[in-house]
């Protein structure tokens, strides 16, 4: 009798417990999901930007290029709203990132020279850009603030480090300075 009603009980336990654990792994997958869902959000609206371009009508096309690209380095990389595209080649150079510098130099012909943009002009933007929006991720207000305090973090532990190095506690002798004098007395 008393067996009997363990097992009803070790049962109800092992049901309990294997419930609790089906939930957690659907919660689990549902925050997983969202979060990953947040972080993709910036840079899909920008592929869903590009991916609308009509290309049949080469100057209204290059417009929008124009307007997404810029908007999209404000957003990446802090650039100015003003700058041409010059100097954003210039900016981009100095960073060695090549696809933007690349883009920017055919935006500034295609711009500034006075010939109009062709249709083949605009396919090439048009997969540079998208090359340049998949490759680099917007981050988020929350994600930079993160990072910051990451890198803070460990700047005082570089700097915590380089000052326990340059104590010098007499009677201990460095094994750099020991090695360099045998090293002497050898030769």
């Amino acid at each position: 009798m008393v067996a009997k009603n363990l097992a009803y009980i070790l049962i109800a336990i092992i049901t309990a417990i294997s419930i609790v654990l089906i939930s957690l792994v659907v919660i689990e997958k549902r925050l997983h999901r969202k979060a990953t869902r947040k972080k993709d959000t910036k840079n899909k609206y920008y592929i869903e930007k590009l991916s609308r371009v009509n290309l049949k009508d080469t100057e209204r096309t290059l417009k929008q290029f124009d307007k997404l690209a810029r908007n999209f380095f404000r957003e990446a990389f802090k650039t100015k709203a003003g700058l041409e595209y010059a100097e954003l080649k210039d900016y981009f150079a100095k960073r060695h990132n090549k696809k933007a510098e690349q883009f920017c130099d055919i935006m500034d012909n295609v711009l500034y020279s006075g010939s109009k943009a062709t249709k083949k002009d605009n396919l090439k933007l048009l997969n540079i850009l998208a090359e340049i929006i998949g490759s680099n991720r917007i981050i988020t207000k929350k994600e930079k603030k993160e990072l910051d305090k990451k890198s803070v973090v460990k700047e005082k532990k570089l700097k915590l480090l380089n000052f326990l190095r340059n104590i010098k506690i007499p009677g201990i002798i460095k094994k750099k300075s020991n090695n360099k004098k045998n090293n002497s007395k050898n030769n």
